[in-house]
């Protein structure tokens, strides 16, 4: 994906620190240049991880309502790929 930009869950998780004040706003104008261009994306594995990671490791914990705005929000914008079953069958299939 030439001219594409990944964004890691990490650059999510950093949004909400309250520790690293630093990462926070960098992670914060990544995500804010994301809405002005194209050319940043995630994966559902990155939705997943975020979840699980706000859920069970964040502090405090993100409730579950919130956690659903900010997908709804920011990250399904984002999101260029879910796979199908088929996406699975079809890379066991070139091993």
């Amino acid at each position: 994906m030439k001219g594409k930009v990944f964004i890691d869950t990490y650059i999510l998780i950093y949004i909400f620190s309250r520790t690293d004040l630093e990462k926070k706003e960098i992670s914060s104008n990544i995500i804010k240049a994301s809405f002005k261009s194209d050319k940043f994306y995630i994966s559902y594995q990155v939705i997943q991880e975020f979840s699980n990671v706000m859920l069970t490791k964040g502090k405090p914990p993100i409730k579950k309502d919130d956690i659903s705005s900010f997908i709804a929000k920011i990250l399904e914008p984002m999101c260029s790929f879910y796979p199908y079953i088929d996406f699975y069958k079809n890379a066991l299939k070139l091993r």
